[in-house]
């Protein structure tokens, strides 16, 4: 029980009175590998679920953006409407680009490794 809440950011203390043990014992358990790992696996998958549901969000999000870009819709709304799109697209541009970077360098990094062995 104290392993999620452990990884959604609990202290030792609240894991461990909602887990019905003591906090010396939930430090003890985290200097073990196989308890961090669980605890780190626990948070990782929180993470992509986290993540998956945000860029569902995301979507919807934009189909607001752009509905609110219609001449019906007051002019300070669309401005801020376009303003919020065409900030993301800067920065979905930017990560976009970052990512092919870092791709291409961890693919020159393995040639490298296979070529040295």
């Amino acid at each position: 029980m104290a392993v999620p809440l452990l990884a959604a950011g609990s202290t030792y203390a609240e894991a461990a009175a909602a887990a019905g043990v003591s906090e010396r014992t939930i430090k003890r358990r985290m200097t073990d590998g196989r308890f961090r790992n669980d605890v780190a696996a626990v948070r990782a998958d929180m993470v992509r679920r986290t993540s998956g549901a945000l860029t569902d969000a995301s979507v919807m999000a934009v189909g607001t953006l752009i509905a609110l870009l219609d001449v019906a819709v007051p002019p300070s709304t669309r401005l801020g409407a376009a303003k919020a799109i065409l900030d993301a697209e800067a920065t979905y541009r930017e990560a976009g680009a970052l990512e092919e970077r870092l791709q291409l360098l961890e693919g020159q990094l393995e040639g490298q490794a296979v070529m040295a062995s």
